[in-house]
């Protein structure tokens, strides 16, 4: 089957059978359309009817196997292994920032021990990481270390 329509229109006028032929074919794409989206709806709708259905049973199992597991006392290997899984990449996740901050204040006491055995050198004793608390702190005797200065 092609998408070809052909149309014909025998009249003594021309240019009245060009509008017909085309006023036609233009009828005829209208209703061709209105039957496909009817169709399509159609479909639509049976499709839908069926994802509800479909639903409906999947809950049900659902249920029924929850029902299952509580009264045989089953536990889900796959489920326990995946909640195992994710809480160990959490565990590792916090030791690697565990580790990087030990670094960092290992460097940290380290720049604050030489501050401490010569005050009157410059400290550098910023960090990224540390609180707000510090870093207010931090900048106070940043302040500090500026005003004594000579100029």
């Amino acid at each position: 089957m092609t998408n070809i329509l052909n149309i014909q229109v025998k009249y003594t006028e021309p240019s009245f059978a060009q509008k017909l032929a085309d006023a036609v074919a233009a009828a005829y794409k209208d209703h061709h359309s209105e039957v496909q989206m009817k169709r399509t709806l159609e479909a639509i709708r049976y499709i839908e009817d069926q994802l509800v259905q479909v639903r409906q049973r999947l809950r049900e199992a659902e249920e029924e196997f929850n029902r299952f597991t509580q009264n045989n006392q089953l536990l889900s290997i796959d489920i326990q292994s995946e909640k195992l899984l994710g809480r160990s990449q959490e565990v590792q996740n916090g030791i690697r920032k565990l580790v990087e901050n030990q670094g960092e204040l290992q460097s940290m006491v380290a720049r604050l021990d030489k501050f401490i055995a010569n005050p009157s050198g410059q400290g550098n004793f910023y960090s990224a990481k540390a609180t707000a608390q510090y870093q207010a702190a931090n900048d106070s005797l940043t302040e500090l270390q500026l005003r004594e200065r000579p100029c």
